[in-house]
């Protein structure tokens, strides 16, 4: 394990790896380690470089656990991700999108100009929508030719917090936040 730059601990998903290589059995081990840390640290981020291959049910299988122990606003606010591709980001996105289902209210995923992916939940009992995910695909400087993914911590930049009369409006706000400055990763 190691340290982000927001002083969150670093999971290696490829430290977590099932000895008879199969994919739901190593999201479960890595899912385990991401409820220990959970206990020790607010936010825990799951590097997935040197996997070469994930599915759904990976995907399903980690979020699913992690949210059955804290709950689906762990998933929402505590678990960050680095993705290596961008077939990585697309599968993660179609399971986490599930994932909220089991959530009462609307959710609403949408791919913005420059391929930033915002995830919207209209919380059951209010009328507004609020951000729940931002990734923004982006090329890593030491790698001129990997495609990686950055997430926004909306907990640590407030916007957990905020809400919006419109999916139109919560989108516009991202656009601004993010294609129109330049964030730091």
């Amino acid at each position: 394990m190691t340290i982000s730059s927001n002083n969150s601990p670093v999971l290696k998903a490829s430290s977590y790896i099932d000895t008879n290589q199969e994919l739901v059995a190593s999201a479960s081990l890595l899912a385990e380690a991401v409820i220990a840390a959970f206990r020790d640290t607010p936010t825990v981020t799951v590097d997935l470089a040197g996997l070469r291959s994930v599915s759904s049910s990976y995907f399903n299988t980690l979020l699913l656990d992690v949210a059955d122990r804290y709950g689906i606003d762990a998933i929402r606010t505590r678990l960050l991700f680095r993705f290596s591709s961008a077939a990585q980001h697309e599968i993660f996105q179609r399971s986490y999108i599930a994932a909220l289902k089991d959530v009462d209210g609307e959710n609403d995923s949408r791919t913005l100009d420059g391929g930033v992916v915002v995830g919207l939940v209209r919380y059951p009992k209010e009328s507004r929508w609020a951000i729940q995910s931002v990734f923004w695909p982006h090329f890593a400087a030491k790698y001129a030719s990997q495609m990686t993914t950055a997430q926004v911590d909306i907990v640590k930049s407030g916007w957990d917090k905020l809400r919006f009369d419109s999916k139109a409006e919560a989108h516009a706000f991202v656009v601004e936040k993010i294609l129109r400055s330049k964030p730091k990763r």
